[in-house]
């Protein structure tokens, strides 16, 4: 993609009962405005951030906070505030 600061953040196969079914990218870049647009690539983002007292979490999905995606967002909110 020519887009600028254009950036590949993660990527790999999806999965579903052990079978691929698909590829996911997850994508930074340059937004047109001085903006910058973050594609993380899944719907789950928020479930795996933080579990509210009385958050019901889905069958399927992020089973709560994930230090790993907590750390990604705080990454991207530095970069962004920058």
């Amino acid at each position: 993609t020519d887009l600028p600061g254009h950036h590949i953040l993660a990527d790999g196969d999806t999965r579903s009962g052990g079978n691929v079914n698909g590829h996911y990218t997850a994508t930074i870049y340059d937004g047109p405005k001085g903006n910058i647009v973050f594609n993380a690539a899944t719907i789950w983002w928020a479930e795996a951030l933080s579990s509210p007292p009385g958050h019901v979490l889905p069958k399927k999905g992020p089973k709560g906070p994930d230090a790993r995606i907590q750390r990604i967002t705080e990454n991207l909110l530095n970069r962004i505030i920058e």
